[in-house]
């Protein structure tokens, strides 16, 4: 049993084929749904070969706001152990005009950080959980655990 990545994702887009290209991910994602809400985003539905998502299960557990802006999409997901980056930048292949920005964290692994990924290319920020930055992220996340420490240790 893995423990559950969470990710925090916002897919953009800024040029014509863009818009084309979201509002055709925005269509698979919807037509997704069915009965199950836990599998309205799937790298492997949209497209992603098992081999190259970078993690032995999909995504599940996930929300999507894809109404609100159209050049924008949102989407929160669970991914076993860590982000699919790999996933991710086959997915910015897949779509080259669209912008793919996730935000992680899954404190047992000790992953924390952000990715864009753009036409199959990635920029990987991965943060130290235990330094003042990751500290800093973490409590924005929701991880209270260690702020008292944190507080203390920087003098907030």
């Amino acid at each position: 049993m893995p423990n559950w990545c969470d990710n925090s994702m916002t897919i953009t887009a800024s040029c014509e084929d863009g818009k084309r290209e979201l509002k055709h991910l925005k269509e698979n994602c919807s037509n997704m749904v069915g009965d199950k809400v836990t599998e309205w985003f799937s790298l492997i539905k949209l497209g992603v070969k098992e081999d190259e998502m970078g993690a032995k299960w999909d995504a599940c557990e996930s929300w999507i706001d894809n109404n609100s802006d159209p050049n924008r999409m949102l989407v929160d997901y669970q991914s076993p152990w860590g982000p699919h980056i790999e996933g991710l930048i086959k997915l910015s292949e897949i779509y080259p005009h669209l912008e793919f920005y996730v935000e992680y964290y899954e404190p047992g692994c000790g992953a924390l950080g952000n990715a864009t990924m753009n036409n199959g290319c990635a920029d990987v920020n991965d943060i130290d959980i235990d330094s003042r930055e990751g500290q800093i992220k973490r409590h924005s996340l929701g991880d209270y655990n260690d702020f008292l420490c944190y507080e203390e240790q920087y003098e907030l």
